[in-house]
């Protein structure tokens, strides 16, 4: 698949671009988006099954909204793609729209039919990555905040809790996957 990324449209060449910083919570968002325009439909849904790792049984209601099985719209899975690739730090509503190849308020209108607005979407989706990170491993939280692309542990641990309500522990030891 590899050799084929450099025959991606225009769109798409950014991908590749930002992959150092999603880890391995953004390459899913990033193998879809490159497999919808080589599979039919179908075929894509069957991937995008197979390709889910486990989550736990319960995720925390604040990233409902971001849930890449619960995304059904393209748009908004691009948007995951992006949103997972760029540092928390240069994550931004007219970075987005360039990379979907729209206008920020074409995109902020297109994002108003939800509950949450552009902006806080893509928050939401780093907190998620934040989350996953707490819930999956070991790491502390400095080191999330790192590779993640946060400004410092601290802004991580505040926006983290404003969304959550529980702090990065909190959240740990809620949701934690069978770590000992």
């Amino acid at each position: 698949m590899h050799s084929n990324m450099g025959n991606m449209g225009k769109g798409n060449s950014l991908i590749s671009s930002h992959i150092t910083a999603a880890a391995a919570n953004g390459y899913l968002a990033l193998v879809l988006e490159v497999l919808r325009a080589e599979v039919p439909p179908a075929v894509l849904s069957d991937v995008q099954h197979l390709l889910l790792l486990p989550h736990p049984a319960t995720v925390h209601p604040a990233f409902a909204a971001v849930e890449l099985s619960a995304l059904q719209d393209p748009l908004r899975q691009r948007l995951l793609g992006y949103a997972q690739a760029t540092p928390a730090s240069l994550l931004d509503l007219a970075g987005a729209a360039e990379v979907i190849g729209v206008s920020a308020r074409t995109l902020s209108r297109r994002m108003d039919a939800s509950s949450v607005s552009a902006g806080a979407w893509l928050r939401l989706v780093k907190l998620k990555q934040v989350g996953d990170r707490l819930a999956s491993s070991r790491l502390p939280a400095k080191a999330i905040a790192q590779e993640l692309g946060f400004s410092d542990e601290a802004a991580m641990h505040r926006a983290f809790k404003q969304v959550t309500g529980l702090t990065l522990l909190g959240y740990r030891q809620a949701y934690s996957r069978g770590l000992s």
